[in-house]
């Protein structure tokens, strides 16, 4: 089982680049901390999307909905309902989750190498009481803030 110590690193920086310059959301601070936990504490919206092969793990994302339907707002035109805006805030997660891998797998030191990879398609958690906090081997986390709301992104294997 091989870690990419920098692959966390590589999901935010491209992360922050996707929310301020593809989403327009221009208060979402470019700066973040990388630290190893002994649990996770998700939000109410989480996506995951596992890794196997010779890179194995699973990454994630976890937002509010306030955080969610930011995310929304800067992907679509018009005004939309609430109920519509929360449906639409839960599939571009995901969406946002498979752009940013997708992006960076190019990146990843195993991958240059030669090595293989498989991803998953990414699993959608709309329920935090849903999620067990686990231990697993090695969780990493930082921290996305955009007006005083936390986008956790998070690598653990």
């Amino acid at each position: 089982m091989k870690l990419d110590s920098k692959i966390l690193e590589k999901l935010a920086i491209r992360t922050i680049s996707y929310l301020v310059e593809d989403l327009g959301m221009k208060s979402v601070e470019n700066n973040f901390h990388i630290k190893q936990v002994d649990f996770i504490e998700y939000k109410k919206l989480s996506s995951f999307i596992s890794l196997s092969l010779d890179l194995k793990g699973t990454l994630f994302m976890s937002v509010d909905n306030s955080f969610a339907n930011e995310m929304v707002k800067g992907a679509i035109y018009g005004d939309v309902s609430k109920d519509v805006l929360d449906e639409l805030s839960a599939e571009n997660l995901s969406e946002t989750l498979n752009i940013v891998v997708g992006n960076i797998i190019s990146q990843i030191d195993i991958i240059k190498d030669g090595g293989k990879l498989e991803i998953s398609t990414p699993t959608l958690v709309d329920d935090k009481n849903k999620l067990l906090k686990k231990r697993y081997d090695t969780i990493y986390i930082c921290k996305i803030i955009h007006n005083k709301e936390e986008m956790i992104l998070g690598y653990f294997i």
